[in-house]
C-alpha cells in the first residue's frame, strides 16, 4: 500500500489511536487537519474512509474529533468548505465526534 495513500492514513490513524487509548483511555484523539482550502469532495473522501476503516473493526470510539482549520493561505481564495459541510460529512458517515 502506499505510504501516502489516503488509505493508508485512514488505517494508520486508526492503529495510532488504538495504541493511545490503550496508554490513556482518556485521551481525545484528533484526526485529520481539514482546511478551509480542501475541496468537500476530498474532506468527504477522507472521512469515508476513516469511517470505514474505523467500522470494520467496530472502533469507532477511538476517534473524538476533527481537527478544522477556518484559514486561508491566499486571504482573496474563496473557502471550499466550511464547518457545517464538514458537520454533514460525519453525520452521513455515521461519525458522531466533533470539529
Amino acid at each position: 500500500m502506499n505510504w501516502n495513500s489516503r488509505e493508508y492514513r485512514a488505517r494508520v490513524y486508526k492503529i495510532t489511536s488504538r495504541i493511545i487509548k490503550s496508554i490513556d483511555p482518556m485521551a481525545k484523539i484528533a484526526v485529520y487537519g481539514i482546511a478551509s482550502g480542501r475541496e468537500v469532495a476530498t474532506a468527504d473522501a477522507l472521512i469515508g474512509l476513516l469511517a470505514k476503516e474505523l467500522r470494520a473493526s467496530g472502533e469507532e470510539h477511538l476517534v473524538d474529533w476533527v481537527s478544522y482549520h477556518g484559514y486561508q493561505y491566499e486571504p482573496e481564495q474563496s473557502y471550499f468548505i466550511d464547518g457545517d459541510s464538514l458537520r454533514k460529512i460525519l453525520r452521513r458517515n455515521n461519525l458522531n465526534i466533533d470539529i
